[in-house]
Order: structure tokens, then C-alpha cells, then sequence
């Protein structure tokens, strides 16, 4: 009978076990793509100061003989539109002298394609928060299933693993795409558009139109670099506390095999 109970236990461990690593996988990719999207949220929508920086380091304001407050207003009008507080894009000021709206037709259809982008990323970022929070809940019924710490702390040691193998991973294939993007990102630039989008709305004349020369390439190079430096440092963060916790838990777990021990 003793044996039994103790075969039914080992089971019921081993299948724990196998649980939480499933989960696990599930909720770091989740989180993952949850963090991955909220950091580039985090940066184009974060203060104008950032966009005050990056219009002063390429010359945006002699480009389009504009005040920095009128630039800025017409990037607060484009990123609301965007994340859909806007109907119409559309940003009245004055340019060249002249009282106009900022965007013409050609810059109204591709900013509605990549609107649409980004619609997808906020439904992205909903469904995988939903699935890391799923997971998450059943992770701590797997913690609060097991009876003793030393289990307890097998479930934390497979989390860390997990984890700092899917987002060691990641981190290490952002790396190297960084660095290849680097050295030609002119290139993967227009690379990109041509795979994401299905027309040549992308292509602008600088001669005719004021969007590309408040939005040149290096700024787009600039925000991407500064989201994937979040998106890392936030992962590097989150895998750090769960390494710490992982140890804690190990030591402690290994007080109370000592004290029963003796």
C-alpha cells in the first residue's frame, strides 16, 4: 500500500513537472511578446522631449521651415491618430509660411495601412496577455499543489530554465538582426516596407512632401534602437528576479532538508 502511495505520488510529481514547463513556455513567449510591444509603445509614445531630440539632430525644423511647437503638435495629431483617438489625419499649421494641412492624400493612405499595423500589435498584445495570464494563474496552482518547498523549489528552478532559455534565445537572434540591420539599414529599411505592405505608398518625393522630411530614416533607426534596448533591459530584469528567486528558494529548501536531517 505504502508503495502505491508512493508510485502515485512520483506520478503526480513527474506530470507537475511536465506542467510547468509547458506553462512556463507558454507564459515566457507571452510575456514576451506582451513586453516586446509595449516597448515600442513605450518609446513612440512617450514624451515629445524625445521627439524634440531626434527633430533637432537631423535638422527636421530647416527641412520643413517650421517652429519645434508646430512640429510637435502635428506629431501628437499623427501618433493619436494612430492609436485610433483620431478619425482623420489631419494636422492644420503653417509650413513654409503658409497655412495648410501638414498631410496630403498619398500621406492619409499609408498612414492607414500602417494604422492598421498597428491595430494588429494591440491585438497582439491583448491575446498574448490574456494567455500569459492564463498561464500564469495556472502556474500558481501547480506552486500551491505541491506539499513540500523542495518541490516548490523544483518548479522555480524549471520557470528560470525555461525561461532564460527561450529569452536567451530571443535576446541573442535580436542581437545579431541588430547588427546585421546596422550596417545596412538603408537596405532593410526598404526591405521591410516592401514585404509589409502591398502598394508603393511608402515611396514619398522629399520635394513634395512634408511627412518624410519630418520623418527621415535615421529617426526610425533611433526608435527602433531604443525599443529593442527596453524590450532587453526589461527582459534582462525580469530573468535576473527570477535567478534571484530561483536561489532563494534553493537555499531555503536546502535549510529545511538540513533541519529535518538533524
Amino acid at each position: 500500500m505504502k508503495k502505491r502511495v508512493l508510485s502515485s505520488e512520483k506520478v503526480k510529481s513527474k506530470i507537475s513537472l511536465i506542467l510547468s514547463r509547458i506553462l512556463g513556455l507558454i507564459l515566457t513567449v507571452s510575456f514576451l511578446a506582451v513586453w516586446l510591444v509595449t516597448s515600442v509603445r513605450l518609446v513612440l509614445y512617450s514624451d515629445v522631449d524625445l521627439y524634440r531630440a531626434e527633430y533637432e539632430k537631423y535638422g527636421v525644423l530647416d527641412e520643413l521651415n517650421m517652429t519645434m511647437g508646430d512640429t510637435i503638435y502635428v506629431t501628437r495629431e499623427m501618433m493619436a491618430y494612430l492609436n485610433g483617438e483620431r478619425e482623420e489625419l489631419k494636422a492644420e499649421t503653417t509650413v513654409d509660411g503658409i497655412w495648410r494641412d501638414f498631410f496630403n492624400e498619398q500621406d492619409r493612405l499609408h498612414m492607414k495601412d500602417v494604422k492598421q499595423i498597428f491595430d494588429w500589435s494591440k491585438r497582439v498584445r491583448f491575446m498574448a496577455g490574456v494567455t500569459a495570464s492564463f498561464s500564469f494563474v495556472f502556474l500558481l496552482i501547480c506552486f500551491f499543489c505541491e506539499k513540500t518547498g523542495a518541490e516548490k523549489t523544483i518548479l522555480w528552478k524549471v520557470l528560470w530554465k525555461v525561461y532564460r532559455n527561450i529569452a536567451g534565445l530571443i535576446l541573442l537572434a535580436g542581437v545579431v538582426a541588430g547588427f546585421v540591420v546596422s550596417r545596412n539599414f538603408d537596405y532593410w529599411f526598404t526591405w521591410f516596407h516592401e514585404k509589409v505592405f502591398t502598394n508603393r505608398l511608402w515611396m514619398f518625393d522629399a520635394e513634395k512632401d512634408y511627412m518624410i522630411r519630418m520623418l527621415p530614416e535615421g529617426f526610425f533607426s533611433d526608435m527602433a534602437m531604443w525599443s529593442m534596448w527596453i524590450f532587453g533591459a526589461g527582459a534582462v530584469i525580469t530573468g535576473g528576479f527570477l535567478w534571484v528567486k530561483s536561489r532563494k528558494e534553493t537555499m531555503r529548501s536546502s535549510v529545511e532538508t538540513f533541519r529535518m536531517d538533524n
